[in-house]
């Protein structure tokens, strides 16, 4: 009872927004609140749709009604000028004598109280004007005017747009009519309009909430509520006319005549604009209100249906809620039962017990909650006889449908430990057999190991030894090498002094072989200079005491060329014995040179030898070292076996151990 309160806890604290009690009270609401929006907005659409479209037929026929009375104004005035182009064309005056048309133009003033003036041209450019204004003195054409010319182009009564009258200050229109006699211009009646009257027909009964425009053919401003826009005379004098394309009005232009159309006023307000045209003559009359006060009425029914709309959905609500609620509570209680397998609580007993769809899901889960139990229960005895060793028991339960996997799964799990306990008993034995003679070998691997760790000891002392004296050869073999290499160096140079020496002894060879030349070229002057002397002497001789004294100068100058020529002699034989001496010392120059040469030869092969000495020591010393530490690898391989040995001896003996156990356990159990 404890756990089905407890569940039925959970199960109120799990409820949320994803109920099903929530979910169909959502569906439902949207489809109703859907199906009841749409109604009501097809409803309030065409209701609305219809005050619409009856206030704009009123809205457009009060602009309609106001454009007629407006055109009436303009007939009567189109009128009174054909009656009087009627009575011209009729001959009621004298046509040839202007003073009596003047004074015709003159009474018909009285007949429209609207005509500022009249007036008449004809196509002989004379003029004549019911304000006896003299046209004549001002070269006044009137056959140049625009009222002349438009009047005689048409067949019907022509209406001008306004102006502003400078003498009165007041607007004026102009309409003007041709007069024909055998389709031949005769005439051209005319006349000045005030349009007081127009203004005031226009603003005449208006409603607060809106107001009026009168536009000419143009789309120039005549009426409107801002007096700005009205035709006037600025500070300078000069006449303003606005259109109404100038006042942000855009739809104008594009909106057909007695229409309709939405656009900005000159406030920039969104409006309504009601648009017609004003008989023949060209004219457009509107009425102007604000988009928001024209459609207020229209607004609060929206708002009120909105609201209709609001407390429908609202009660609609509140019903659905309850109506759920009520139906769909039993399966709370389905909810209570799933959460209770969910937590595995499979003795969860329903309290619904109608005769209904519900009661029979929650009968069906109690009756699969009892079968699963007794599965679960059959499974934990048989898990609890494997855990304590019994292999030996079977299934005597009946399972069925998805539950017989299950079964077979235990058996098969059952079979396979069983099956595996028996290999592991057999191998147990096996393992305990040969462990026992795995200690004894690894006993004898360990006396062995020991053994050669000890000659391996002895063998890396003697390489040690002959290492350290190859090491000293090495060193005794590089001292040698930098000795001779040395004395190589020295023989080397005076194998080079000895050559410049040979060089030298050679240039003085050549050298005193050109003083022997100089010495034979001054014996030749000395016995050229003799003979001059001679026949100097004879020639004094001959002269007698004249000569005398070039006769002591030529004797003294042939004693001059004997000590010369003996100087010479002596020269030249010492320079002989000198050169002689040179080629001699020239000779054993070169023998010494040839015998250092040699010696430098022999130097270089003793060095070379003494460097492949050395070479051949530090290679030997080298594969000496590869030696030493291959002893010393074999050594600490050997002391690994040794190690290794002793602990398989131990591991063996450890492993004999527990096999002896692994069969004591296995033992235990009952196969």
């Amino acid at each position: 009872m404890a756990e089905t309160t407890n569940v039925k806890k959970a199960n109120k604290k799990a409820k949320g927004s994803n109920s099903i009690q929530r979910k169909l009270s959502r569906g439902i609401f949207l489809m109703f609140g859907a199906t009841a929006t749409i109604i009501v907005l097809l409803s309030c659409i065409s209701a609305v749709g219809k005050i619409v479209a009856e206030k704009q037929t009123l809205y457009l026929k009060s602009a309609s009604e106001k454009a007629e009375q407006l055109s009436g104004w303009f007939d009567v005035q189109a009128r009174t000028l054909d009656m009087l182009a009627l009575n011209v064309a009729e001959g009621n005056y004298d046509t040839d004598n202007f003073s009596s048309a003047e004074k015709y133009l003159i009474d018909m003033l009285p007949v429209d109280k609207n005509v500022y003036v009249f007036y008449m041209g004809r196509p002989d450019k004379s003029c004549v004007f019911s304000d006896q204004w003299d046209a004549a003195a001002e070269n006044y054409d009137p056959t140049s005017r625009d009222w002349y010319k438009s009047a005689v182009e048409s067949e019907s009564t022509v209406v001008y747009d306004p102006y502003l009258d400078m003498s009165t200050n007041n607007m004026v229109v102009t309409i003007s009519k041709a007069i024909r006699k055998n389709n031949e211009v005769t005439a051209v009646v005319a006349a000045d309009i005030f349009v007081t009257s127009v203004v005031d027909i226009a603003n005449q009964n208006e409603s607060t909430d809106r107001y009026p425009i009168l536009l000419d053919k143009s789309g120039n401003i005549v009426v409107h509520q801002n007096n700005e826009y009205i035709p006037h005379l600025d500070e300078q004098g000069t006449e303003v006319i606005v259109n109404i394309g100038d006042i942000g009005v855009s739809g104008y232009a594009d909106a057909a005549d007695s229409s309709i159309f939405i656009s900005h006023d000159y406030n920039g307000n969104s409006s309504i604009f009601a648009k017609d045209v004003i008989g023949d003559y060209g004219w457009h009359f509107m009425y102007v209100t604000d988009q928001l006060s024209f459609y207020g009425d229209e607004i609060g029914i929206i708002a009120f249906y909105l609201c209709t709309l609001l407390c429908f959905l609202i009660v609609d609500i509140f019903i659905l809620r309850y109506i759920i609620r009520k139906r769909l509570s039993p399966l709370s209680e389905l909810k209570s039962a799933s959460d209770a397998m969910l937590n595995g609580h499979l003795s969860y007993k329903s309290g619904y017990r109608k005769n209904d769809e519900i009661g029979d899901v929650c009968l069906a889960i109690e009756q699969a909650n009892g079968k699963i139990l007794n599965y679960v229960n059959d499974i934990d005895e048989k898990l609890h006889y494997m855990s304590q060793g019994k292999f030996n028991n079977d299934i005597t339960l009946d399972y069925i449908g998805d539950f017989v996997n299950i079964k077979s799964s235990i058996l098969e799990i059952q079979s396979s430990l069983k099956n595996t306990l028996s290999e592991i008993e057999r191998a147990s034995a096996q393992v305990s057999s040969g462990s026992a003679q795995l200690a004894n070998g690894a006993q004898e691997l360990s006396s062995g190991a020991t053994m050669q760790a000890s000659a391996v000891d002895e063998l890396s002392s003697t390489f040690e030894s002959v290492t350290v004296k190859v090491n000293a050869t090495a060193e005794n073999a590089k001292l040698a090498n930098n000795i001779v290499s040395d004395m190589g160096v020295k023989v080397d140079e005076c194998n080079t002094s000895m050559q410049q020496l040979t060089d030298a002894m050679q240039k003085i060879g050549s050298t005193s072989n050109e003083i022997k030349k100089i010495i034979q070229t001054v014996e030749d002057i000395a016995f050229q200079t003799n003979i001059l002397a001679l026949n100097a002497a004879v020639e004094a001789a001959r002269a007698g005491e004249a000569g005398k004294g070039f006769a002591v100068v030529a004797d003294e100058v042939r004693n001059l060329s004997g000590k010369t020529t003996e100087a010479a002699a002596l020269t030249t034989q010492l320079i002989e014995e000198a050169v002689a001496a040179i080629e001699n010392g020239t000779q054993l120059t070169g023998d010494t040179a040839q015998s250092l040469a040699s010696l430098v030869d022999g130097a270089k092969q003793a060095v070379d030898l003494v460097n492949v000495i050395a070479d051949d020591a530090e290679k030997e010393n080298a594969e000496l070292e590869q030696i030493s530490a291959g002893v010393e690898q074999i050594s600490n391989v050997v002391q690994t076996n040794t190690a290794t040995a002793e602990e398989s001896a131990a591991s063996s003996e450890e492993l004999s151990s527990q096999a002896s156990i692994l069969k004591s356990l296995i033992d235990k159990f009952e196969l």
